[in-house]
């Protein structure tokens, strides 16, 4: 039965309800559910199931008996057992269960049910699952994990995907179907172990597929076990949903990488830390107390950790020592080796960073002590990274390392077959001191090395090295990393098979060859050591004194030496089976006679050849004496055969001995060749060994150096840390591929970051921006290596200043680009706040300007009426001049006030003119004569012979001067004096007004330009107006490029303010303003229409009086009838009236058959630019500000109805 175990956490209600819609009723599987959430929801989950799964849900409680098709959902607040086909939950709840549920969940899984086992993980947060998913991986099982960007919470899946073990990345709906393909795949591909009754197309199938990953990863698995092997590539087939081996191979083919995918399932690189916790309790109670006795620091305990994983066995020792060793004042050095083949497992133990999860099995005080906390993962501290050398060592191929106290090898000799065990044995055994401890795994024994090891400890698989009488490291196969494509596809499986499948032993060849040979034997090799006999041959042999020997001629009958000797030679030279001469010896109380028979093994590719047999062939019937020769010519024939066989065996020896002397002499020269290369040697060994002190001395210096780099490295490292830590800014380090190489925490606030998206795309990584253009902007600045700023908004609200620029380094080489995000959502906020009140601001001031205006209107417009009548009534004339005057600095505080507003949102634009500066100061003067005059001050004007020019707005500039000479009046006692010099000064023209007045105080000079500042010392302060002027001169000053400052001696000694202007040289051809005669416009029908009745009938009195028509209404529907009766040239049409306001009512004007012949003019209180647009765009000829200018109304008549010598 297939048992599938699904994980998940947040979002994985919903992703269960939709798995389960696609299961179908018969699958055969057993479905177990660890859901990571709040312990309600388990309930919450049984009733969601039970209505959308075709299946039993059952809500584990005590004990159940785990059947087929049937789904189980586990508590996650409890505590699960998984064992002999029952699955059991507790409310006891184990503190590693709380942190990681579904990893413990996985564990017991897979130990439970090894390669029917199969994770699932779905949505969830986090990396739980992740190390429980190795686990079924270590023990054959399959994964598969829901495909991130469908999950409504992507971590758990995410960090699922990056062990590298998952088998399937599917949506949820296709999971199911994959489930059924993968069990209905299980054991219909089955790949035959033995390779003499392996079919052909598997053999040659076989073949191409280690060959490919010789020639792609450069690994060899000639010393694994073949069935292990044969599961695991029967499981990918599986996974792959492929029907056979010659399909699987063709895969291979298309999909280049399917290698490295199957050298991850056969290189599980899977560990934990602490695992089998009671063997490392014997570690820590008993084994490191004796290694570490008798050293102090000047000694060092060396400990070799092979096949390390990634690295957490390694590390769970270097805490183990590092517990023992401190507060010990003169404690031992620790240095551990930690190896591996796996190339990227060994990366991530170098790495030291580890998940949540991963860390389950390290208890918290061991956490806080030894780890760093960074996010999700944790960070191995530096006393303990500097404890590990991780290396990539093969154990069965490279040299070992030495004089070790301590060797672990426990999770990989049960991959190896018996021959690669005991080479691993040897290995270790040479590497280990003597007396020094091997620890294995649960799994695992020396049991083919009993001679090298003593038991320790037979529960937790501890060995001691054996004290033996010589020992030495075995010479390893030179089996080369990469093998050429010629010569690896030559290489037969079936050799492969030979030299690492399962051994022949000599027992067994004995037997097959006595088969045809029963008498006693012997198989020697060719060396002549005895590799088995039976139980005769013992008989025949002899053991001398001395030390003990396997050589056979050594062991042999002294009777029998020579002419076994002799047919041993015999037999190698001539490479044929000897027969030696019949022989009689004497065996205790009889004689026998023998012949011995040497056989050679010859046929090629036997696994025996090089071996040789010798049996013993007894001839006749044994006899207790000797027979008595009783005729002469008998006993000399005997003789004379005796004599040729005895020249034949001195033949023999004499051409054995004359080779052996050739052989001798030859080897004697090479000794004597070897001698004086030994001597040569020597002499350069010596030189060699001062180079090495030297280099060593060298490579301390060198040491010493690198230490102070790596504390600076370590130094800067922090700080930089800190610094990103403390800025709380989020900041992307992408390279040139624009893969992730760094991010800060606050990054993941935007985009969805894992550790484990270091080198991803960042395409393949979900944000929360609201902007579709990151990449594009990416490269741009790649390309342009141009800084790229945009204001950018994400999904929950928050606004953000994106900063993308290049990365460079020291050497300023470009290598990638940095992105950067500000949180600007208070500011932000702040600043839409401020200009919601800004307008707000303008919208009072403009109602304010309009509701002021509309009441002067009448009053200027009374004053004019006055004016015309008074006659030569000096009083009246002077009561009439002296109220314009008010009116006019009424009108004059409203506009400031609004040129303010202006100025500070940058809506006034200067129109520039050539300016001659002389004849403007003069004009101002004169226009404040009456001013001053009437306040009983003196003016005196200071102008050069020459006209200066410059480059300026004449209506602006005007407001400068004017308002200089205003705040004179306003800070000048009686018969107080004013001077108005201007003068040039290099490229500057120099503007001064200067007086005796109140003066000015050191801190006053700068706070006199701000705005609604007043001078707190004038005795005239209710007079002091707004505090606008000056703040509008060093404004409209400003905006012409220019300057102004303040100037006093104290208070009471009067001030001075000059402004600083530039001067225009070379002024192009200047035209001076042509002046305009004034024309008066001939009497008109014209209709006033203003809800104020006051402005209405006094504008139409002036109006009158000046020689026109004037009629009056005071609101829209009554002006329009008014047009019905008595068509009118011109409408004076008051904008803000109740009802229908001077829009509509100019809208219904122009709809009249002569609407177009009519001229419109606006009347309002507001009068700034839009205000003047927006009326032109509905149709009005005019725009005039309340109270209204009868010149600036007279031109405008003019305008729209010029003189006929004009017209025509």
């Amino acid at each position: 039965m297939l048992v599938a175990g699904i994980g998940a956490s947040a979002g994985g209600m919903e992703a269960l309800t939709e798995f389960f819609e696609h299961v179908p009723a018969h699958t055969g599987l057993a479905y177990l559910i660890m859901l990571h959430l709040s312990p309600d929801l388990d309930i919450s989950l049984a009733d969601v199931l039970g209505k959308v799964a075709k299946l039993p849900v059952t809500l584990v409680a005590g004990s159940q008996t785990i059947a087929p098709d049937h789904i189980y959902i586990l508590p996650a607040a409890g505590h699960v057992e998984i064992e002999k086909g029952r699955v059991s939950a507790f409310a006891h709840v184990a503190s590693e269960d709380r942190r990681a549920p579904v990893d413990v969940f996985f564990r017991m899984l897979a130990e439970s049910y090894k390669e029917r086992s199969v994770a699932v993980i779905l949505s969830g947060t986090g990396a739980n699952g992740s190390m429980g998913l190795k686990r079924i991986k270590e023990y054959g099982g399959a994964t598969f994990v829901q495909n991130p960007r469908e999950a409504a919470f992507n971590e758990m899946p995410r960090n699922a995907i990056a062990t590298e073990l998952v088998d399937n990345i599917l949506p949820v709906a296709q999971i199911p179907a994959n489930l059924l393909s993968y069990r209905r795949g299980l054991g219909t591909v089955a790949i035959t172990v033995e390779p003499e009754t392996r079919p052909p197309d598997q053999q040659q199938a076989l073949r191409e597929v280690f060959t490919q990953l010789r020639m792609r990863t450069g690994h060899d698995f000639s010393n694994y076990k073949r069935p292990t092997l044969m599961r695991r590539i029967e499981r990918r087939i599986n996974v792959l949903n492929l029907p056979n081996l010659p399909a699987y191979v063709a895969y291979m083919r298309e999909h280049p990488d399917e290698t490295q995918a199957l050298l991850k399932n056969l290189l599980i690189s899977v560990t934990n830390f602490f695992r089998d916790s009671r063997a490392f309790l014997a570690i820590e109670q008993e084994i490191l107390p004796l290694l570490m006795k008798g050293k102090s620091q000047e000694h060092t305990l060396r400990i070799w950790v092979a096949g390390c994983a990634t690295g957490e066995e390694a590390y769970s020792l270097a805490m183990l020592c590092a517990e023992k060793t401190s507060g010990i004042l003169d404690a031992p050095k620790v240095q551990i080796f930690a190896t591996d083949i796996d190339e990227a497992a060994i990366s991530i133990a170098r790495e030291g960073k580890y998940n949540l999860n991963d860390a389950v099995d390290v208890s918290p005080e061991r956490l806080r002590r030894f780890f760093t906390r960074d996010g999700d993962e944790y960070r191995v501290r530096r006393e303990i990274r500097e404890m590990v050398l991780f290396a990539r060592h093969n154990v069965l191929k490279d040299p070992p390392f030495s004089q070790l106290d301590l060797v672990t090898c426990r999770n990989m000799l049960i991959y190896l077959n018996q021959t690669a065990q005991e080479r691993a044995m040897e290995t270790f055994h040479f590497a280990l001191k003597p007396g020094a401890y091997l620890w294995l795994g649960m799994s695992e024994t020396v049991d083919g090395s009993s001679d090298l090891y003593v038991n320790v400890s037979r529960e937790n698989h501890l060995y001691q090295s054996r004290q033996v009488s010589s020992r030495s490291y075995p010479v390893p196969e030179t089996i080369p990393q990469f093998i050429p494509e010629k010569r690896s596809v030559a290489q037969p499986v079936a050799e492969m098979e030979a030299r690492s499948g399962v051994r022949m032993s000599f027992g067994d060849l004995h037997q097959q060859l006595l088969e045809q040979y029963a008498p006693p034997s012997i198989i020697v090799n060719e060396e002549y050591e005895i590799l088995h006999l039976t139980e005769r041959a013992g008989r025949y042999l002899q053991i001398a004194g001395g030390e003990p020997s396997k050589n056979l001629l050594k062991l042999i009958r002294p009777e029998l030496r020579l002419e076994l000797r002799t047919a041993f030679y015999q037999a190698v030279q001539q490479q044929t089976n000897v027969e030696a001469r019949t022989l009689k010896i004497r065996m205790e109380d009889r004689t026998e006679t023998i012949t011995i028979h040497v056989r050679p093994v010859l046929r090629e590719r036997d696994p025996a050849r090089g071996f040789i047999l010798v049996l013993f062939q007894q001839v006749g019937e044994a006899s207790d004496h000797e027979g008595v020769l009783t005729s002469v010519e008998p006993m000399a024939r005997h003789l004379e055969e005796e004599l040729i066989r005895v020249k034949a065996q001195l033949r023999t020896s004499n051409e054995q001995h004359e080779v052996q002397a050739e052989e001798l002499k030859a080897s004697n020269e090479e000794l004597q060749a070897i001698n004086e290369e030994l001597r040569s040697a020597a002499e350069e060994l010596e030189t060699s060994k001062e180079e090495l002190q030297s280099i060593n001395e060298e490579l301390t210096t060198i040491n010493q150096e690198l230490k102070v780099k790596v504390d600076e490295i370590s130094l800067t490292s922090n700080n930089l840390q800190n610094l990103i830590n403390s800025t709380n800014m989020a900041t992307l380090f992408l390279d040139r591929s624009f893969r992730v190489n760094l991010f800060t925490p606050s990054t993941r606030e935007i985009f969805n970051l894992i550790p484990a998206d270091f080198g991803r795309p960042l395409s393949d990584i979900t944000n929360r921006l609201d902007y579709a253009h990151l990449q594009e902007d990416a490269e741009l600045v790649l390309s342009k290596l141009q800084t790229v700023e945009r204001e950018v908004r994400s999904t929950d609200g928050r606004v953000f200043i994106m900063r993308i620029l290049p990365y460079r380094t020291a050497e300023d080489r470009i290598n990638g680009v940095v992105l950067t995000f500000v949180d600007i959502t208070g500011p932000k906020a702040a600043e839409e706040a401020l200009r919601e009140a800004d307008r707000r601001k303008d919208e009072f001031l403009a109602m304010l300007a309009h509701e002021l205006r509309n009441p002067l209107a009448p009053v200027r417009n009374t004053l004019q009426i006055m004016k015309m009548t008074s006659g030569d009534d000096e009083r009246v004339s002077a009561s009439v001049a002296m109220m314009n005057r008010q009116v006019d600095h009424l009108v004059r505080l409203v506009d400031d006030l609004l040129d303010v507003s202006r100025i500070s949102r940058g809506k006034i634009e200067l129109r520039r003119e050539q300016v001659e500066l002389c004849k403007l100061v003069a004009d101002a003067v004169e226009a404040t004569t009456a001013l001053y005059e009437s306040g009983n001050r003196h003016l005196t004007l200071t102008l050069p012979n020459t006209p200066l020019y410059l480059n300026g707005d004449v209506t602006r500039l005007t407001q400068v001067i004017t308002n200089l000479l205003t705040n004179g009046v306003r800070f000048t006692q009686e018969n107080g004096h004013v001077w108005v010099a201007l003068e040039q000064t290099g490229n500057e023209l120099l503007l001064s007004v200067k007086d005796d007045g109140i003066g000015l105080t050191s801190d006053q000079f700068e706070a006199i330009f701000e705005l609604f500042a007043q001078v707190n010392s004038s005795p005239k302060r209710a007079d002091g107006g707004l505090g606008l002027g000056l703040t509008l001169v060093k404004q409209l000053v400003e905006m012409h490029g220019g300057r102004v400052e303040a100037k006093s001696s104290g208070l009471g000694q009067g001030s001075e303010f000059l402004v600083h202007l530039p001067y225009l040289e070379v002024p192009v051809e200047f035209v001076p303003p042509a002046i305009e005669k004034t024309v008066r416009a001939r009497p008109r029908e014209i209709l006033v229409v203003d809800d104020n009745r006051d402005a209405a009938d006094t504008l139409a009195m002036i109006l009158t009086h000046q020689g026109h028509h004037a009629t009056v209404s005071y609101d829209g529907p009554e002006a329009l009838a008014l047009l019905e009766r008595q068509p009118a040239e011109v409408v004076l049409l008051d904008i803000s009236m109740p009802g229908m306001d001077g829009f509509e009512t100019a809208k219904q004007i122009r709809n009249r058959p002569d609407g177009r012949k009519i001229a419109v003019i606006a009347l309002t209180g507001y009068g700034q630019s839009d205000d003047k647009k927006r009326t032109r765009q509905s149709g009005f000829d005019g725009h005039l500000v309340k109270p209204i200018d009868l010149t600036e109304l007279s031109e405008l008549l003019s305008q729209l109805f010029p003189p006929k010598n004009q017209e025509d």
